[in-house]
């Protein structure tokens, strides 16, 4: 399992969120700096992804009510993969 680390004491603002995604991600289709696009990289993923949050009420300051978003996106696409990985797809 990949898993991917949000720290909240690295990231300032989006553009450092999908920064940092991006690197951790490593994936060449990863071309938007949105929910969307996170959301279509991590279900297109072989192997499943675990995202770690760390320092959350840093990471609350830096994104506000966008960090409700982004978790609503980290929770579906595990879901999506989830219902996909039990299938035997």
């Amino acid at each position: 399992m990949k898993e991917i680390l949000i720290d909240g004491n690295h990231i300032h603002n989006r553009k450092d969120l999908y920064r940092i995604l991006r690197d951790q991600l490593a994936s060449d289709h990863f071309t938007g700096n949105n929910l969307d696009a996170l959301y279509d990289i991590l279900t297109e993923q072989r192997e499943p992804v675990q995202a770690r949050i760390v320092n959350p009420q840093a990471l609350r300051e830096a994104l506000g009510d966008y960090l409700d978003k982004l978790l609503r996106v980290l929770i579906d696409s595990a879901k999506i993969v989830g219902e996909r990985d039990s299938d035997g797809r």
